[in-house]
């Protein structure tokens, strides 16, 4: 549930982001109206990209709150997530970690519930190699080595 918020807050960022181009791209069509001789038309092209903007900025404040607000929930409710979290684990078969891990859905890490699993390790190289990730097998044998030495 953490990630699925973290990524709400990123989704969330990104649009802040779009909307400021799309902003900074209004302005400087602005500037190049005011320097248009007055009419009918400039007026109405400069009201129409003033309403856009005030539009985003709105839309960026609300999006700001709500980032900010699911940051507060993630930080004060963190353990009451992960209790939740622990919860489902233990409704989960190896199967559904086997997919979970191959999907990326949860990381092969020390905290992965068959990462001291050399069948389970073996199967993913294997799994790896046959699809020619070779990237991902090298990560997985540096990871797996790393914790091993320590």
């Amino acid at each position: 549930m953490i990630n699925q918020l973290r990524s709400v807050v990123e989704t969330l960022k990104e649009r802040v982001n779009q909307n400021l181009e799309v902003i900074h791209k209004n302005e400087k069509k602005v500037r190049s109206l005011l320097e248009e001789p007055v009419s009918g038309e400039r007026s109405a092209n400069l009201e129409r990209l003033y309403e856009e903007n005030k539009k985003m900025l709105k839309e960026n404040h609300e999006s700001i709150q709500l980032q900010l607000q699911i940051n507060k929930f993630i930080e004060s409710n963190r353990n009451l997530l992960k209790e939740n979290k622990e919860e489902a684990k233990k409704d989960l078969t190896s199967q559904d970690y086997w997919n979970m891990t191959i999907t990326g859905e949860i990381p092969f890490d020390e905290n992965h519930p068959y990462f001291e699993d050399e069948n389970f390790f073996n199967e993913l190289i294997k799994y790896y190699t046959e699809i020619e990730d070779y990237e991902t097998c090298d990560w997985l044998v540096k990871k797996k080595k790393k914790l091993s030495d320590l």
